[in-house]
């Protein structure tokens, strides 16, 4: 099966979203960036550039998407009010990949390693619900990978440093173990198409 790869536009805006996700992080002194170069202006953008997602957005319980998804309510959905600092990332991260789902599903899988059914569901729903539901049950972002993973570990090291050609190295041992983490099928479809937006930023980078 062929797999296209993501649009540059979209990539951009996987980019822009890490950003915020990352200055919230840098915010919170949160130990997942302990072993960032503070005073390395470039360090943090350089971090922000990896080609997917670098967080999740997840809800208090296992059930929230499948009550949304069709429809039904529980009290837990509006009781957990959440309009914090990050309110507006998950909003701008639910608009992206409701749009994203409806024209290229298989980038926001790429992107998120959601299955699917989750990709097919979102994109079916009436955005501003989702996104009212979501903030009401105070679902929010979180890092996709454990902060003392030695995977994520280098690939901040990696963004610190001089060396661009591991920081792509460490960029896609961490893309790869995301998506063997993910279903099956979202795997099998990176393994067609990996490299190529990695080597394009790699090629942007060098140039």
């Amino acid at each position: 099966m062929h797999y296209d790869c993501p649009e540059p536009g979209d990539i951009s805006d996987v980019r822009e979203l890490n950003r915020e996700f990352l200055a919230d992080l840098l915010r919170q002194r949160h130990p997942s960036l302990r072993d960032l170069d503070r005073n390395n202006g470039e360090a943090l953008a350089r971090l922000a550039e990896a080609p997917f997602l670098l967080y999740e957005l997840r809800a208090p319980d296992a059930g929230f998407w499948d009550r949304t998804f069709s429809g039904t309510s529980d009290l837990l959905d509006s009781s957990m009010g959440h309009r914090g600092d990050d309110a507006g990332q998950v909003a701008s991260t639910l608009g992206f990949l409701w749009h994203l789902s409806k024209r290229d599903p298989h980038a926001a899988r790429l992107f998120t390693g959601s299955s699917t059914d989750w990709c097919q569901r979102l994109s079916g729903m009436p955005l501003i619900h989702v996104i009212n539901r979501a903030l009401g049950a105070g679902v929010r972002p979180y890092l996709r990978m454990d902060a003392h993973d030695s995977r994520w570990r280098a690939m901040v090291c990696a963004a610190s440093g001089p060396d661009k050609a591991a920081h792509s190295v460490a960029v896609t041992r961490v893309l790869q173990a995301l998506l063997v983490a993910g279903e099956g099928e979202v795997t099998a479809q990176a393994a067609c198409r990996l490299q190529s937006p990695t080597r394009r930023f790699v090629a942007r980078e060098r140039g």
